[in-house]
């Protein structure tokens, strides 16, 4: 492996080539999760070997493109809005796009990665191996939680960077997830345009509650959710309170006063924009819901 004096691939961007491109450069969580947001016209790109797995989501565009991870250049492919891409970490790859496209980059460390892996024993790196040699691959619940720590990145209260470490958290598992519900791609189809995941009434329930942690800031339906879990909404209903013990919309009001509870206990932030912030209507909707759930509004909690 060839040695490169880059701490990370946003490093690796600014003092590369690749500063010449139009981009965002955020950082949150408590281990510093770092995202660019880019644009780019038709080039070449080479990814150094960073302590970092890196996932790149297509935002904008339908463009020819190969890549290179050590061992020649793939056949060619297409890349297009809502394509997934990952790398990992330590790992040099050369990527070639003909047209112009956008992206964003999330760029989660080593040491998090580990965390998440050492929940499971048996579970290591290698096992996203199969993201990792696909041309792309995509995925909902990805994509959601992309956008959500995207959207947790533009605030810096405590709240927020705990917020986004889990998020992170739970995206590589959901990475880990994909790796291995996903066949090895074959030469006739190497973009998987469908979700190919285990089938069965607790995979489609994980899928689920990974959809409503992702959507949680937002309006959410059980017809929504169910379409998530590629469920019906009244086979999803039974399964959901079947496996969970409670029905589906008690869970989401339950998730959404619990993130209200961790704001309210380590930020000062408003409770009116905390109510909007984790998918209540109103602060009224949040002190009702809070209330019910924890036996006291939202200001007599912030306040004992």
């Amino acid at each position: 492996m060839t040695e490169h004096p880059y701490r990370s691939f946003a490093d690796y961007h600014v003092r590369s080539d690749l500063s010449a491109f139009p981009r965002v450069h955020r950082a949150c969580g408590s281990e510093s999760v770092q995202l660019i947001k880019t644009e780019r016209s038709a080039s070449q790109v080479f990814l150094p070997a960073v302590p970092e797995l890196i996932v790149g989501i297509v935002l904008e565009g339908d463009v020819p493109f190969r890549f290179d991870l050590g061992d020649g250049w793939s056949a060619d492919h297409r890349l297009q809005k809502g394509d997934i891409r990952v790398c990992l970490p330590n790992t040099e790859a050369r990527y070639e796009c003909l047209d112009d496209y956008s992206l964003l980059l999330i760029c989660l460390p080593l040491s998090m990665v580990d965390d998440v892996l050492q929940v499971e024993p048996v579970a290591s790196i290698s096992d996203l191996e199969p993201l990792h040699a696909q041309a792309a691959f995509r995925d909902d619940a990805v994509q959601a939680l992309a956008r959500q720590i995207w959207s947790e990145s533009d605030h810096s209260e405590t709240a927020s960077n705990l917020m986004a470490h889990g998020l992170a958290q739970s995206l590589v598992a959901q990475l880990l997830r994909r790796a291995g519900s996903d066949a090895p791609p074959s030469a006739s189809s190497a973009w998987p345009t469908v979700l190919n995941e285990p089938v069965g009434p607790t995979a489609q329930i994980n899928r689920a509650r990974d959809y409503i942690e992702a959507h949680l800031a937002e309006s959410l339906s059980v017809a929504e959710i169910a379409a998530a879990a590629a469920m019906s909404p009244s086979h999803f209903s039974r399964s959901f309170k079947e496996l969970t013990g409670q029905p589906a919309w008690t869970y989401v009001q339950r998730r959404r006063c619990e993130r209200a509870r961790d704001m309210l206990r380590f930020t000062n932030e408003a409770i009116a924009a905390i109510a909007l912030r984790c998918g209540f209507a109103s602060q009224a909707h949040l002190t009702t819901a809070f209330k019910r759930t924890y036996g006291l509004t939202p200001a007599a909690f912030r306040h004992s």
